[in-house]
């Protein structure tokens, strides 16, 4: 079954019927932040049911004030997610840009509702067992490479087999775990293949989401 929005105005003669679609289940983050171009890389929100959620860096104020778009493609041709003066987002061709503070973000779309949520993000590491993941009550703090896009940290004595998840903000509202090629929220917990000194390397710029261990 597919979600579809009516709305019905009832304040101009010829009332009105219109439908606005299905909900999109990808948007590109297109703007000042890439070169305002849809052919390089850039950062992505993704999700079912009207409800698209990812992470997204903002690199410094230059950047912030240019601002970006959601974009349903690859090009100016499909709908385009600007915001009103009074902070609504809107497909209107006028509608400014979104913008946000420099730093990581967690954002959180719902198309049905027309909302947007954005959660700073202050801290991003792992937690798990044994004392080298912090034993489910400490985060080892990860760090980010401005070079690769990739927050990273490097942990002795790891054992295999060992089980984490990656959090933010030293709790658990947001969380990654699954499959390490696919990382999801609130997923399973993840385990350790390699053990000794190893790095880990978290990729949350562009869907799929993923870590790697060095």
């Amino acid at each position: 079954n597919v979600k579809v929005t009516f709305t019905l105005n009832l304040f101009d003669v010829p009332y009105t019927l219109t439908e606005a679609g299905p909900a999109p289940t990808l948007l590109h983050i297109i703007g000042g932040y890439q070169g305002w171009s849809h052919d390089a890389a850039h950062s992505t929100i993704k999700g079912e049911n009207g409800v698209l959620t990812g992470y997204f860096y903002m690199p410094d104020d230059a950047k912030a004030a240019e601002g970006f778009k959601f974009c349903t493609d690859l090009n100016w041709d499909g709908i385009n997610y600007g915001m009103t003066a009074d902070g609504v987002i809107s497909t209107d061709g006028g509608a400014g840009n979104i913008s946000l503070e420099p730093g990581l973000w967690y954002i959180v779309f719902d198309y049905y509702a027309n909302t947007l949520t954005t959660t700073a993000i202050t801290k991003v590491g792992l937690i798990g067992n044994g004392d080298v993941f912090g034993a489910w009550s400490t985060d080892v703090e990860m760090a980010y490479d401005a070079a690769t896009q990739t927050w990273n940290v490097t942990i002795e004595d790891v054992p295999a087999d060992n089980e984490y998840k990656v959090r933010f903000n030293a709790n658990w509202d947001i969380n990654l775990g699954g499959d390490v090629t696919n990382l999801t929220q609130g997923g399973d917990n993840l385990k350790t293949v390699k053990s000794g000194t190893v790095t880990y390397s978290l990729n949350i710029f562009a869907h799929p989401y993923t870590i790697v261990e060095k």
